[in-house]
């Protein structure tokens, strides 16, 4: 597998493609798919040849859970695009706190007693991305789409705790709803590598990322479950 020869699986499954594509299947909790029922990326090609809209996202937060979805994915290609660098995983932790309900990082720092800068460490290795930097040599060789989607309502215990620290932040209403966040991440190696061919297409379900989508008075964001 091309992660496994580079970095080491990680526990993850993977499925490997020799110049063949895979689909995945997820369900949105807002009732939104593709015609194979994944939820797309944001202007990428479903499965019929059309193309994802534009985010959604207001002033506060995101009509729908795939629009959340679809702009945490974002952060993730940005990611991978980039040197790992101190400023790029910062721009990355950044870019999930963004989406997160107004108030809800500064309240979470003082409930845990720390600052808000150790907790934007602690988001990007709950996101999984620190560990990436282990390929920062091969990522030159790779084509690497990260798909983010809806993989099941989070446990009430989960929702009780959000809004628990929610009013903590005076956020009013709270949450009604929240679902666990999921990841699906395809590489195409665009050349050979360590005795992988050129071509091979290698999907590695990623499983929830630690990250969940709530809702607040009908918008979505981000929040960190593990913080």
């Amino acid at each position: 597998m091309v992660l496994a020869n580079c970095a080491g699986s990680g526990g993850a499954d993977y499925d490997a493609h020799e110049g063949s594509s895979t689909e995945e299947v997820s369900s949105a909790n807002d009732g939104s798919s593709t015609e194979n029922g994944s939820s797309a990326k944001e202007g990428s090609t479903t499965k019929d040849g059309s193309t994802t809209s534009e985010s959604s996202k207001t002033e506060f937060g995101y009509d729908t859970s795939n629009d959340l979805a679809r702009s945490v994915a974002d952060d993730y290609d940005k990611l991978f695009k980039s040197d790992f660098s101190s400023k790029a995983m910062t721009d990355f932790a950044d870019g999930l706190i963004s989406k997160m309900p107004p108030g809800a990082l500064d309240a979470l720092a003082k409930q845990e007693g720390t600052s808000v800068e150790a907790l934007k460490a602690e988001l990007a290795d709950i996101a999984d991305a620190s560990s990436m930097s282990s390929i920062t040599p091969y990522l030159s060789m790779m084509d690497i789409q990260f798909t983010v989607y809806d993989n099941g309502q989070a446990s009430t215990s989960d929702l009780n705790d959000i809004n628990a620290t929610l009013t903590a932040a005076g956020v009013k209403g709270g949450a009604t709803n929240a679902v666990d966040l999921g990841a699906i991440m395809t590489i195409t190696l665009k050349e050979d590598l360590n005795g992988v061919a050129k071509g091979t297409i290698q999907t590695q379900h990623l499983g929830n990322t630690g990250m969940l989508a709530v809702q607040i008075d009908g918008k979505w964001y981000l929040w960190a479950g593990n913080l």
